[in-house]
């Protein structure tokens, strides 16, 4: 009689308790859940949108600017001029004075008039108005040419970070998704192997009984019948770890689910040279193609501030109170020139900054385009050697299976040890188990080569249901 270990009742019956209530999924549809209600996915929208809008914010200076200012002033005293009488009639004394010249007291009173001060007021103490200032940059040196650009340039590349996020998410979706069919394929293996070893058990004791094998061929088919249920608790475990861990990748609440997607092996394979063609799509190489074109026009903005600016300037007055319009007029219209001349070697620090960030973007796309090389060299390599494993396991297999079949019966007629036979069990089971991680290898290696060019989409097609 033989136990089954906690930990193992507590798995099967957790699996057992799932399946009675499981979802159907394949690849195409965690491929689609985990597109639709992502977080990562999310942030990348909405970078996206912050993106275009920041444009927006920029290609405005195109366009002129219309404010309304309103104004209301409080004097200590009003504003007035201040003159003489004399001074006003002017030329009119100035005619009078040879006439009357002859006669002392009246020119005496005519040059005291002509000495009167007088005031006259202009502006009042209290003055209100409200009016329309207009504004539009006519040259500014190119730099609203390169923030266009830059606008451009910002929107295109939140667009590229987006088909990044989407590639890894592809990449993790079907990294869990082919590992949970992995350890399911292993539960299987594991189990299969157990009911084969239990059998051989059955018939050594049998033979036992008739005197036919001694009790230590009888004790080893025992240890390994343990040591299989083991090796299945384990698979059991990491199961259920795995397909939780699918769960909560796409955040669904399926109270289990039926992976329909088996591990394939694809019929072609992409080249090395293909998937170099396609670096310069790739979204990584795109985000960092976008940080230069943005230091390049960045850098071109502050050279730009050595050059004038140019502006067309207008004032319309809507409502006044205590304004003459002959001193105040209520429409007003020029241009507006502003040019530095030096800012305390600002721009020249500027310049240099903007250089270094641009030299320095360049390095980085350089470098991510050497890396992508590497990468691109590392997981072929990887899909190469997988499938090379999984063809040579697959002659494993075929040798276990033909040893399994041998030895069980030599085991029956007394010419074969137990230990023989649960030596080819061994084989057979772990022949099965590394053709599968070979698999699972291969299919991780194709999809990391497609993520890192940008091309997830494509995963699919390789896929022969």
């Amino acid at each position: 009689m033989h136990t089954l270990t906690l930990s193992t009742l507590l798995c099967i019956l957790t699996l057992t308790c799932r399946a009675q209530d499981t979802k159907p999924l394949t690849l195409q549809s965690a491929l689609t859940i985990a597109r639709s209600d992502n977080t990562s996915l999310a942030i990348a929208r909405k970078e996206s949108s912050i993106a275009q809008a920041e444009g927006r914010e920029l290609n405005a200076m195109w366009y002129p600017s219309v404010t309304i200012a309103g104004e209301y002033t409080h004097t200590l005293s009003g504003i007035a001029a201040v003159t003489s009488l004399g001074t006003l009639a002017g030329d009119v004394l100035n005619t009078l004075e040879p006439l009357i010249a002859s006669n002392p007291p009246l020119l005496g009173i005519v040059e005291g008039i002509a000495d009167t001060p007088i005031r006259l007021p202009l502006v009042p103490r209290n003055t209100a108005s409200v009016g329309v200032e207009i504004g539009w940059m006519i040259f500014s040196g190119g730099r609203r040419i390169q923030a266009s650009k830059i606008a451009r340039a910002m929107t295109t590349l939140a667009t590229q970070k987006l088909s990044a996020t989407e590639s890894a998410i592809d990449l993790s979706v079907v990294e869990s998704y082919f590992g949970a069919q992995l350890a399911e394929e292993v539960v299987a293996l594991r189990k299969k192997s157990l009911e084969s070893l239990t059998e051989h058990l059955r018939q050594a004791r049998s033979l036992e009984r008739e005197g036919l094998l001694i009790p230590a061929e009888r004790l080893t088919a025992e240890v390994a019948v343990e040591q299989a249920k083991a090796l299945l608790a384990t698979a059991h475990s990491n199961a259920l770890v795995a397909h939780n861990a699918l769960l909560t990748l796409l955040n669904t609440n399926f109270p289990s689910i039926d992976l329909s997607t088996p591990l394939f092996m694809p019929s072609s394979l992409p080249t090395k040279e293909a998937l170099y063609t396609l670096i310069e799509q790739s979204p990584t190489i795109g985000m960092f193609r976008q940080q230069t074109a943005i230091a390049t026009h960045s850098l071109t903005i502050e050279k730009g501030r050595y050059l004038p600016s140019v502006a067309l300037l207008g004032h319309q007055q809507l409502w006044s109170v205590g304004l003459n319009k002959n001193l105040f007029p209520r429409t007003a219209v020029g241009v507006g020139l502003s040019w530095t001349l030096f800012d305390g070697l600002a721009r020249e620090g500027a310049v240099a900054r903007s250089r270094s960030q641009l030299a320095a973007s360049e390095f980085a796309e350089q470098k991510a385009v050497d890396d992508i090389r590497l990468a691109i060299d590392k997981f072929h390599s990887t899909m190469i050697d997988s499938r090379a494993e999984y063809e040579a396991e697959c002659t494993t297999e075929r040798l276990a299976e033909e040893l399994v079949r041998s030895r069980r019966k030599a085991f029956g007629e007394g010419l074969a040890t137990s230990s023989e036979v649960v030596d080819a069990e061994v084989l057979l089971c772990g022949a099965r188990v590394a053709k599968m991680v070979a698999l699972y290898e291969l299919d991780i290696a194709l999809c990391s080569l497609l993520a890192i060019v940008g091309c997830t989409d494509n995963y699919l097609d390789y896929i022969e249901l």
